[in-house]
Parts: C-alpha cells; structure tokens; sequence
C-alpha cells in the first residue's frame, strides 16, 4: 500500500502532504527497491527455519512467493533509470508485471491480502480520475516542427485546469496509440488560454510524432494533467534565476511567460497585442494570483546550435522589449545564451545575435559614464559561444543583487537587508544542474556578499 500511494497521480494524501507526483514517483521508486530487499531477507531468515524442521520447500505457499519474489526483482530490474530512459515503452509496459507480485503475495499469505485489497483500491480509483479528465480528446491549434528536430503543439486548455510554472502533463496522441502516455513539461505560462510543449525527437515515439507534425497540421490530444510545479515561491523573490540546459529551458521558459506577460495587472497596454492575434492567449485579461516582487531577472541558457536557440528567441526577445518600455514596473533582464556545438559562430555573429539595446554593449562603452548606465539598462541579451562558467556567472548574478536591492531598499525608504534572497530553478543535464546547486548552496553557506539562494531543480524520474 505504502509503495502504490506516492505513485498515484490523484492520491489525497499527496494532496494533504502537498507532495507533487514527480517528488512522489522517487519516493515510490525508493519504497519498490526496499520492498525487494525486506522480500530477499524475508526469503534467506526462513532456510534455516526449513532446513531444521525439515519441512518441504516446494509446498503451494511457497510456491506463491518465488513467484511474487520473482515478480519484484523483474520490476525492480526494468524500473533501473537506464533501462527507464532509453526503452520507456518497455519500462510501462513490464511494470504491469506488478499485478504478478500483489496477487501471488496474497496467496502467498492472506494476512497480506488486506493491503493488497486497498492498494488496488487506490490504484484503479487513480485510474477511474485519469480516465475521466484524460478520455476526451482536443483538437491541437498548433502542430509545428522548428530546427533541431523539436515540434511544438498548443491545444485548448480545459476550463478547470489549473496549473504552476514547471507544471507538466502526459500526452496521448490517438493517431500513434492509444495506450501511450508520454510526460511533457509546460513552456505556457500559468495564464494561458492554451497549454503549449516544446517536445525534442529522443525516442522511437517522439520521432513518430515529429513525422506526423512534419504532414499534418493538426491533430488530436488527450491530456492527463496538469500535475507539479516548482517547489518554492519565485514570484515573491526579488532576485529570480532561470538555468536551462537544452529543451530543459521550458521550465525557464515558463517562468519568463509568468513575468512579463501581465501588462494589464498594471493597466498599461501590452506592447505586442498577442490577444488580438492569438484567441486562447489571455495574458492581456488575467489577473496572477500574487502580483510579482521580481525585480531582477538572470537567465542562463545553455544550448547546442543556434537554430536552438531560435526556438524561444522570440518569447526573450519580447520580454526584453516589455523590460524596456515599462522598466519601473517589469523586472530588469539579463539572458545569456551559450551556444556549445556550433563551430561557424565566431565572436561577431555572437555579438550580432546579442540585443543591449541603445545603450550598446557595457564592454565598448567609450566613458564610465556610458559604461555604468549599460550595466543598469532594463534588459540585456548576451548570446556566447562555449559552455558558462556557473562560478563567474553567480559572481556577476551577485553584483547585480546586491545592487537591485540596494535600489529597491532605497525607494521604499527602508535599510537594505543583510542577506537578499534569490529563487533559482535549474533544469537540464546534470552536470549543469550539479553546478547550479553547488554554486547555490557554496554561496548561501559562506559567500563574502551574503546573498543566499533558494533552489529547485527538476527531477524527470518518470
């Protein structure tokens, strides 16, 4: 009982715990491994047992269990995150294998049948809930392939789904399968009137699906979701820090939508008018929840190419020109672009693919004068080419701080604090993350500016 309740997508408790699925399903996964050990010891303590008193092994009891214990090791052994990773058809389809262990575990003995009896309780009544707000399929309004071998779809949002930046859903594509649900993160903003995921050919299904998008325009979509979110509160946090590595800039993504796409909180005009292009987009006509205290923005993106990087140039480039034209209202933005694998950028066509704005590049100002109004401008987009130096990019993340807040204390009339604080959402590969939490934490403990940071990283253990 204990292992299926952290699994389940609509399980009370999570919702009482306010334990999200994607922390839930590592908890599982961790529970499923000691079930198999307890099972092992279990097995080796009653030998002796068997040996002294002589009895016959292969009694029907007995019997039950090497096949529930077998049942156990096989879903331990398919659940392995490398097997999960590369064959995830294989990984959903073996842990069926999980009905062998809890039937044969109840004739094994009946004390345990109980258990057994309300894990399938709450197994198939979180199943009854994903049917019924997954059965019906939408009809996507937008299905487009970008460089790079990443597909874009946009779909009606149901009218009582409620979501978070870093949110995710489990799309099923009826025109594939029927039976296939593949987990995708939102790149939508919590107020958008459609859901949108930026989807990157990885697998034999993904690439089925760039097929379909690369022949047809539209297409049909159930969605079971939306579940999670990021696991601290980045609109109350003066300083906001976006790390994404790869299409695991969505979540940044997300988070820069959440921002910058409320003109109307303010009662000013939006500058772009995507309403008035776009029915389902409504950040022109929905108030947030919380209006946000963000008033420094520092977004690191590492990516391969520059057709990678034209992926979501538009949306940094639109924040920018709002930072630009309401700076007293919208937070000030600083995104730097790393493109790691494109050999024929050269320093001229970074600074070409960079955006400072009119006051130009900090480093060829011709004063201190001109220089210091460059580092305070509203928005900077810095496009490098190499991989960052998270350790000199926290410094400056830092300087920066330190200076926001200064100003920020000053308006209001009040002393500066002694630790300002800053929410960072990291997402990507691994080494980039391992850097971002080390650099987070290094400097939250014992850092000379005493600026802490606050830390959530995206797991993607499905």
């Amino acid at each position: 009982l204990l292992v299926v309740l952290p699994a389940s997508r609509n399980s009370l408790v999570n919702a009482a715990l306010d334990l999200h699925y994607d922390r839930g399903i590592m908890i599982h996964r961790w529970l499923g491994r000691l079930v198999l050990l307890l099972v092992l010891v279990h097995t080796v303590l009653y030998i002796p047992d068997w040996a002294a008193a002589r009895k016959r092994v292969l009694t029907n009891a007995n019997l039950w269990g090497t096949v529930a214990t077998l049942a156990c090791a096989f879903l331990t052994a398919t659940s392995l995150g490398r097997v999960r990773r590369r064959h995830f058809e294989l990984f959903i389809y073996s842990h069926l294998s999980f009905f062998l262990f809890y039937i044969f575990t109840a004739l094994h003995s009946w004390p345990a049948a109980m258990y057994v009896i309300a894990a399938a309780v709450v197994y198939f009544g979180d199943r009854l809930v994903r049917f019924v707000v997954g059965a019906w399929p939408r009809r996507t309004i937008e299905m487009s392939v970008k460089d790079g071998d990443v597909m874009v779809v946009r779909w009606p949002r149901h009218p009582l789904s409620r979501y978070h930046v870093g949110s995710y859903v489990f799309l099923n594509f009826p025109s594939l399968s029927f039976t296939q649900w593949h987990p995708y993160t939102l790149s939508s903003a919590p107020h958008d009137g459609a859901l949108e995921v930026h989807i990157k050919k990885l697998g034999d299904h993904t690439a089925r699906l760039l097929e379909l998008a690369r022949t047809h325009q539209s297409t049909w979509v159930r969605c079971d979701g939306p579940y999670g979110q990021v696991g601290l509160r980045h609109r109350r946090a003066e300083t906001l820090v976006l790390v994404g590595g790869g299409i695991g800039v969505t979540p940044s993504i997300a988070a820069l939508r959440d921002v910058y796409d409320h003109p109307s909180v303010h009662g000013l005009d939006d500058i772009d008018a995507p309403a008035a292009q776009d029915p389902y987009d409504t950040s022109a006509r929905t108030r947030p929840r919380h209006r946000a205290r963000t008033r420094l923005l520092w977004m690191v993106w590492v990516c391969g190419t520059r057709q990678h990087y034209a992926w979501f140039a538009d949306v940094v480039a639109r924040c920018a020109r709002r930072a630009r034209a309401y700076p007293k209202v919208y937070p000030q933005l600083r995104a730097h672009v790393y493109v790691t694998r494109d050999d024929a950028l050269d320093d001229a066509q970074c600074e070409a693919l960079s955006d400072y704005g009119e006051t130009g590049n900090p480093k060829k100002a011709t004063s201190n004068k001109a220089r210091a109004k460059a580092r305070i401008a509203p928005a900077h987009i810095v496009v490098h080419k190499g991989r960052p130096d998270m350790f000199l990019a926290f410094e400056k993340i830092e300087r920066d701080m330190l200076r926001v807040h200064k100003s920020e204390a000053a308006r209001r009339g009040e002393a500066p604090s002694d630790a300002p604080l800053a929410a960072v959402i990291a997402c990507g590969p691994d080494a980039l993350v391992n850097a971002t939490w080390d650099e987070s934490v290094l400097r939250s403990l014992n850092g000379k500016n005493n600026c802490r940071f606050a830390l959530h990283h995206e797991l993607f253990n499905f």
